[in-house]
């Protein structure tokens, strides 16, 4: 880590300083606290990858969440709703109950789009994080 060159920093400065010079004490004990920061890096780090698998799981369940709703707007879009096609009349309800269900799922489905951008927004971010390398890295 940088700090353990003050040490020879401070051996530069004597030379400069001459033999009587004194350095101040140190007022912190720098090495616990470097200690401390590198052990809360590791708890970011593992965080971060726990972050990771858990937005993958995310995406994997809207996912399949999203291609199940495709299956049941299939299903109610092609549905008779127990009437005859072959009669005007239920032709007629049965069309605009259809399209009724068509409007509904592709609301749903665009909240599926919607929440798939967000996903990929998110793991662009957690891409950027997993650059950071860590203090003195």
């Amino acid at each position: 880590m940088p700090w353990d060159d003050l040490e020879a920093e401070k051996k530069k400065a004597q030379k400069i300083l001459g033999d009587d010079a004194k350095f101040p004490d140190a007022k912190v004990d720098m090495d616990d606290l470097i200690s401390k920061m590198n052990t809360a890096y590791q708890a970011f780090d593992s965080g971060r990858n726990d972050l990771e698998n858990k937005l993958n799981d995310f995406e994997n369940a809207t996912d399949a969440t999203g291609n199940g709703a495709k299956r049941v707007a299939a299903t109610y879009e092609s549905d008779n709703f127990g009437l005859d096609p072959k009669k005007k009349d239920d032709a007629k309800k049965i069309k605009q109950a259809q399209g009724l269900f068509a409007k509904f799922f592709a609301v749903q489905q665009g909240n599926f789009k919607h929440t798939d951008k967000t996903i990929d927004e998110l793991q662009k971010h957690l891409i950027q994080l997993s650059k950071y390398k860590g203090p003195g890295k």
